[in-house]
């Protein structure tokens, strides 16, 4: 069986095709240089694939191969390492694309490279939609920003209530200047949040027809059972992380997400940081946000009701221990003395738990 090795760059491929087996690398043929490889070049990736079983192993940008002819079924074969975890060596100061291929491929034969989850198309479509929303929502959160900074700068004041809420749209609504140019520049800081409000809410509303959907409708049902989660954060869960079966254990799905404390020890001295963060910031966020919804009691809500109804008995089971786990947690570590973002990080932490483990109790 041989492995082949592909460094790409932005279209130049240099390929390393060689044999299992210990020892050196043998190199059997080396492609080096190749721009935009032609449907000649993909044959006989195919052709060796198809005879030899081997493996693409791919690093860094997309390699564009299923967009040039390489059949589908050979493309879903592909493996692609782990950047952050691929072996480095700190006296190592050249590098250059001939050497990534062999070191990849002198990895990937020694079974040292850890791929990461490609996810299919469809998936990838919806969630590069949920990462268009959650960029609106921070432009808009700037342009809030910018049209309230700019009222301060003219001395214009709100505080009746919280802004953004119905009063604050009616005092926004009335507010006008004698100077033409001011008011000019106030419509346009206006009108750009509420083009932007319409604009998210509108997203919203898709994202829940897809998640209504199939293949999506049964897994965010499941994952709604819990406190703090909606049709948002359930899709981004599914869409970022995909496959929840690929991790063995609670902790691991933990530590994916980044939310396990860092430690750096030696002999009988222990000393653990703060979370190692390695994971998507989005799912640190938007777990973070629904683990606040265990400050109270969970008891007698109607909505958390009406989701639950119809589904599983063990996923409604487990919603129910998660709901009075996490509340109890977060009181206990209150009472220690701990801080809110201790004490949030802690209870997202175990949230990511219970939702690893529903998925899995219906898988």
């Amino acid at each position: 069986m041989n492995n082949l090795s592909l460094q790409i760059q932005k279209g130049e491929f240099v390929a390393l095709l060689g044999p299992n087996g210990a020892g050196k690398t043998t190199l059997i043929e080396m492609l080096e240089g190749i721009q935009k490889p032609d449907v000649g070049f993909i044959s006989i990736l195919g052709t060796t694939w198809k005879e030899n079983e081997t493996f693409l192993r791919q690093n860094g940008a997309p390699s564009g191969l299923e967009k040039r002819g390489l059949d589908a079924s050979i493309y879903h074969k592909t493996k692609k390492p782990t950047a952050g975890k691929i072996p480095r060596q700190n006296t190592d100061k050249i590098k250059t694309d001939k050497r990534d291929a062999i070191k990849l491929a002198r990895l990937m034969r020694s079974g040292e490279l850890e791929s990461i989850h490609v996810p299919s198309e469809e998936d990838e479509a919806v969630r590069d939609y949920l990462r268009s929303r959650d960029s609106l929502r921070l432009d808009l959160g700037r342009n809030r920003q910018r049209l309230m900074k700019f009222l301060l700068r003219k001395d214009i004041k709100y505080s009746t209530t919280k802004y953004w809420t119905v009063s604050h749209y009616k005092w926004l609504n009335n507010l006008h200047f004698n100077n033409e140019i001011l008011q000019e520049t106030f419509n346009d800081y206006y009108s750009r949040v509420r083009v932007q409000e319409e604009n998210l809410k509108s997203m919203d509303k898709k994202i829940q027809e897809i998640a209504e959907s199939e293949p999506y409708r049964e897994k965010v049902g499941i994952l709604r059972c819990f406190r703090g989660v909606d049709y948002l954060t359930a899709m981004f869960l599914l869409c970022e992380v995909n496959d929840f079966k690929r991790f063995k254990t609670a902790g691991s799905f933990m530590s994916f997400l980044g939310l396990v404390p860092g430690e750096y020890s030696s002999g009988s001295k222990r000393k653990q940081t703060g979370i190692t963060k390695t994971g998507s910031p989005r799912l640190r966020r938007i777990l973070t946000e629904a683990a606040w919804q265990h400050r109270f009691p969970g008891t007698g809500s109607k909505i958390i009701t009406a989701r639950r109804s119809g589904q599983p008995a063990l996923v409604v089971a487990l919603a129910e221990k998660a709901s009075l786990r996490l509340h109890k947690k977060f009181r206990n570590l209150q009472l220690r003395g701990k801080t809110p973002q201790v004490m949030i990080t802690a209870v997202s932490r175990e949230l990511s738990g219970f939702l690893w483990a529903a998925m899995n109790l219906v898988a």
